[in-house]
């Protein structure tokens, strides 16, 4: 749990120039607009930086990611991973070249010794994945509903 010197780090990844690729960056933006972090909670905007995220991810004893994953079933849909095997898991819905980045970040991470208390990722199912600058309405819905998600979780892990 969230207890002293604990510090979660919430982690939007996605390209803004491929419509619903870039939910997690736009659900960033939501929640710094809509949602008053807890303290030892940072709101980070990833993009597309991939390893380049190794110090900022370190840092942190709690980590949850935001992204687009290319798993079945209908555009919108929130998918949530917990814990080591849930990365895993998701590893197998890779919506573009930079989920590999953060994968192989995540694998990197653990063979350096960063045990974290927590790590989730939170996903949604994308309409399009191709050149656009907004989100398909249906995954534009699901961002309000994402921002209560990421409520629940922190708070769940303390925060």
């Amino acid at each position: 749990m969230g207890g002293e010197g604990s510090k979660a780090l919430v982690l939007g990844a996605g390209n803004l120039l491929l419509s619903d690729e870039g939910f997690g960056v736009h659900l960033v933006r939501a929640l710094e607009a809509r949602w008053a972090p807890r303290p030892g909670v940072t709101l980070y905007d990833g993009g597309t930086a991939g390893m380049a995220l190794l110090p900022v991810v370190e840092e942190h004893t709690h980590l949850l990611l935001l992204d687009a994953v290319a798993a079945s079933g209908e555009p919108g849909t929130l998918l949530l991973f917990h814990g080591p095997e849930g990365w895993r898991s998701a590893g197998g819905l890779l919506a573009s070249p930079h989920q590999v980045g953060l994968l192989e970040l995540l694998s990197i991470l653990e063979f350096r010794g960063w045990r974290p208390e927590e790590t989730a990722l939170l996903g949604v199912i994308p309409g399009s994945t191709g050149p656009g600058l907004e989100l398909t309405p249906s995954v534009a819905a699901a961002l309000e509903r994402a921002v209560e998600e990421v409520a629940a979780i922190l708070e769940g892990w303390g925060f």
